[in-house]
């Protein structure tokens, strides 16, 4: 992971990590993300599948909790390895919050709709 990279990592982190997510959407009772140290030992390959994200976490909305997977990317830089969106789509498939970004500002702009559809289905309850 290059420096950009890192940058944007610990911005979101940090974001998420000290209430951000609380704070902007309200329905959100507590929300973390950790960074998944996804490095083989050395001589052996990581035993996390093919793909799988830099990040991981979850959100809880009214009690309910949902998995969440975040791939960084540098800013500017798209997320193009098919392992990674395959893994991210298949976890969306399975109802968790998956989806890459280059950007705090990206990462608000894609859990937004995440978070409004949990909040409008845990209503409806």
């Amino acid at each position: 992971m290059g420096v950009e990279e890192n940058k944007v990592q610990k911005e979101i982190m940090d974001f998420v990590n000290e209430g951000g997510l609380q704070k902007k959407y309200p329905p959100v009772n507590f929300a973390v993300l950790y960074r998944i140290p996804n490095k083989g030992i050395k001589g052996r390959k990581s035993t996390l599948p093919d793909g799988y994200p830099d990040l991981q976490g979850g959100v809880t909305i009214k009690g309910i909790s949902v998995t969440s997977y975040v791939e960084i990317k540098a800013e500017g830089k798209v997320c193009k390895n098919t392992d990674q969106l395959e893994f991210l789509m298949s976890e969306r498939a399975n109802g968790a919050i998956a989806f890459w970004c280059n950007s705090l500002d990206m990462f608000l702009e894609k859990i937004e709709p995440f978070i409004i559809s949990l909040t409008q289905s845990l209503c409806r309850r």
